[in-house]
């Protein structure tokens, strides 16, 4: 139901971001991979385009979660890609 919501939400922006991301944290725990990846790159790029750039805290957050995706999914490389 959550990931109709959000296809349904054809806004862009801070608000979208942030829901996107609480999505992918949650899929995250759940150990859902591939779901929490597209919800937290969609985050980012939404994130990002609305705070101009990757040093405002709603966009570190968003690059922590696809730390710790990376981290459990065992990517090294894509750890540090999103380190803040």
């Amino acid at each position: 139901m959550f990931s109709a919501a959000l296809e349904q939400n054809v806004l862009h922006g801070v608000e979208p971001g942030q829901m996107r991301r609480v999505y992918g944290q949650m899929l995250l725990r759940r150990g859902d991979h591939t779901r929490a990846e597209q919800q937290l790159l969609h985050s980012l790029e939404l994130l990002e385009k609305a705070y101009l750039g990757a040093t405002h805290p709603n966009v570190q957050e968003t690059r922590r979660a696809l730390m710790e995706l990376s981290r459990q999914w065992g990517k090294p490389d894509l750890v540090e890609r999103y380190r803040v």
